[in-house]
């Protein structure tokens, strides 16, 4: 969800997307195409001045790695890296 400058005052945009893996094996940096990723260059392509929240929903429960506290799904390290820029 991000305010946009083509919008009224007070309004919103929603954009959303979904994760594309075109080839097998692990993929890294622009090459990988997760839903995150997506969606954030289609909010700055069409002109979004500040992203206000970020939503994500999969039909996994965990992420397998018993060896972590809190075993909570979130966006992958090249997503967060995004993020935070």
């Amino acid at each position: 969800m991000t305010l946009d400058s083509k919008v009224e005052p007070g309004e919103y945009r929603v954009y959303n997307a979904y994760n594309v893996k075109d080839e097998p094996g692990e993929q890294f940096g622009n090459e990988k195409r997760c839903a995150e990723r997506n969606a954030i260059e289609a909010a700055a392509r069409s002109g979004a001045t500040d992203i206000l929240a970020i939503v994500t929903v999969s039909k996994e429960n965990s992420t397998g790695d018993e060896a972590v506290r809190h075993d909570a799904l979130h966006p992958c390290r090249d997503c967060r890296d995004l993020i935070k820029n």
